[in-house]
């Protein structure tokens, strides 16, 4: 009886830990399809989301912080862009900036307050890698914390 027992006992805990395997492995394949696999326009689902909410956050500016010749930026058909390209979000974006950008150069009478393109550039590089590294340490203290 004793080596029937200590049978059960030892099936019982192999199939307990390959259950626990199987899980862990759901969950690493999970976190791994979310952070790495590239969906659409060869991006990661976490910069789908961080585009999205700039889109987001663009469209909620009000439209006296633009120059009137700019307005029209905030009359997009914000169905059409949803559904568009990530580029196209991108690239609305970025103009929505640029023209945020020219309101203050001329509100600062700086003929030269605009900045150029090539430092507005770096500094969208440098936003969506912070963007990027927040996102990643969100993620790293949520694992942590499990």
């Amino acid at each position: 009886m004793r080596a029937g027992s200590s049978w059960r006992i030892q099936t019982w805990a192999k199939k307990f830990v390959q259950h626990l395997l199987e899980i862990t492995h759901r969950q690493w394949s999970y976190r791994n399809a979310k952070v790495h696999l590239k969906k659409a326009e060869g991006r990661t689902a976490q910069e789908h989301e961080a585009v999205m909410g700039e889109v987001r956050q663009m469209m909620l500016v009000d439209p006296s912080e633009l120059l009137p010749e700019h307005r029209a930026l905030l009359h997009t058909d914000y169905e059409r862009l949803g559904s568009g390209t990530t580029v196209e979000r991108i690239q609305w974006v970025e103009m929505v900036e640029g023209a945020i950008n020219a309101r203050r150069a001329v509100l600062s009478g700086n003929s030269k307050g605009c900045p150029s393109q090539g430092d507005f550039f770096q500094r969208r590089r440098r936003a969506e890698a912070a963007g990027l590294a927040v996102a990643q340490r969100s993620n790293q203290s949520k694992t942590e914390k499990r």
